[in-house]
């Protein structure tokens, strides 16, 4: 059992390297995941503020909130709210980019 596609292709590669053939047969869910899992490996409270963010709309052009008036509904700082969205931010794109990576390996 794999805990994510990730680590099931991680082992595959490495299986192939030593000329194993490994074929997936089938994929379950387990009990482990559960409906407050969040996604993209996002903490509760990055996922708390880039919803807040983006249904406010701080990521529109032009912005139609500030980090200021996020950080007031939230009641932390406004730098610890910088840092949350860009440690959110960070952590989506990582996560996207990397099943993008996966997905060029396994169509080449």
């Amino acid at each position: 059992m794999y805990k994510d596609r990730d680590a099931f292709v991680e082992s595959r590669t490495r299986c192939e390297n030593y000329g194993i053939s490994l074929d997936l047969t089938s994929i379950t869910a387990t009990s482990a995941a559960s409906d407050d899992d969040l996604p993209f490996g996002l903490t509760d409270r990055q996922y708390e503020a880039l919803t807040l963010a983006l249904s406010r709309g701080y990521y529109e052009s032009p912005r139609q909130t500030s980090t200021e008036e996020l950080a007031e509904e939230l009641d932390i700082s406004q730098p610890s709210l910088s840092r949350l969205l860009r440690r959110g931010e960070r952590q989506l794109l990582s996560s996207a980019l990397q099943s993008q990576e996966h997905l060029n390996t396994v169509s080449n």
